[in-house]
């Protein structure tokens, strides 16, 4: 498993009769400054890694407003963790 950059937005279009609310962009590649991300779509996003805030362009011109952070993806159903260490490193811990 590796870290992966994740940006997450808000799915305010909901052109795909997508009834869940959080877009789950991971950076793909950069072209031209241009991001390119593969996406999922989540019910909430859980975050045990560090974040920010982001400009990021996501097409010629058009700019979009995103939470960022770096870290290890995980699904629990329709749940995104994204976490510093690997999740079942960081459940260990935990208990």
């Amino acid at each position: 498993m590796e870290q992966k950059q994740i940006h997450i937005r808000f799915n305010n279009r909901n052109d795909n009769d997508n009834p869940l609310p959080w877009r789950v962009l991971t950076k793909s590649d950069e072209v031209d400054g241009v991001l390119q991300f593969t996406q999922e779509f989540a019910s909430e996003v859980r975050f045990f890694a560090p974040v920010v805030t982001s400009e990021d362009q996501v097409a010629a011109g058009v700019f979009k407003w995103h939470i960022r952070s770096q870290g290890f993806v995980s699904w629990d159903g329709d749940v995104c963790y994204v976490t510093e260490k690997p999740r079942s490193a960081e459940l260990a811990a935990r208990a």
